[in-house]
């Protein structure tokens, strides 16, 4: 019964420390040490679970590159999320890389047409602005 218990001790202990790597890492982020945060994230032992708070973290500081490559870790260990997509598709556009960014936004209206920040960003809600306010000064 005292091994059971030390086990149970074990297991509960193992377990709290992931997690408060995760919120230690995640503290740091809300705090604004984001170059402590992504080395927190980097040691947490489920990576997948994390590529998107590095790539987020990268990106306040000004590293795309980083941002990017994370992204798409994230993107490949949760191929199903299109809130990562849409994130990922935002920061191509950032970095000037059009072509592929429009490409992911016409994957992501393809997949549901009622999302309609999506079909602003990639200009069909802007072309419809122009032509609505043309019309606007026509009539006054």
């Amino acid at each position: 019964m005292r091994y059971f218990f030390s086990f149970l001790y074990f297991l509960f202990t193992v377990s709290s420390i992931g997690q408060n790597s995760k919120d230690k890492a995640d503290n740091l982020y809300a705090n604004g040490n984001y170059t402590k945060a992504i080395e927190a994230y980097k040691s947490i032992e489920n990576l997948d679970a994390v590529y998107d708070e590095i790539a987020k973290a990268y990106i306040v500081i000004g590293n795309y590159g980083e941002g990017l490559a994370n992204y798409k870790k994230a993107i490949v260990s949760n191929p199903e999320d299109a809130l990562l997509k849409y994130e990922y598709a935002k920061l191509l556009t950032k970095t000037k890389n059009y072509k592929e960014a429009n490409q992911l936004f016409n994957t992501l209206i393809a997949l549901d047409k009622s999302k309609l920040p999506l079909r602003i960003r990639s200009g069909f809600g802007k072309r419809k602005r122009q032509h609505s306010s043309k019309s606007i000064y026509k009539n006054v």
